[in-house]
């Protein structure tokens, strides 16, 4: 394993930042676009974030049970598991 932590937790931070970054936008201009004409950039910045963790723990559920994955990223180095 390699002893820098970006190295060794690049495909995690990835894919975390794709899940929160890319994903509302795309669910704006496509399934949630009514969500966010109506309520405007912040609270639906806000509530996709929030729908978006609630959604996190059965897939994070599901990986555990198949693939026995324990964290997306593990960064003990700093105290940050996700």
């Amino acid at each position: 394993m390699p002893g820098f932590w970006l190295v060794r937790e690049i495909f995690g931070l990835l894919l975390i930042g794709l899940y929160f970054v890319v994903l509302p936008v795309l669910l704006a201009k496509t399934i949630w676009k009514k969500f966010y004409v109506d309520m405007g950039m912040l609270p639906y910045v806000i509530g996709s974030h929030l729908m978006l963790w609630m959604l996190l723990i059965p897939i994070k559920m599901y990986l555990r049970w198949t693939v026995n994955l324990k964290y997306f990223v593990a960064l003990p180095e700093f105290f940050l598991n996700i």
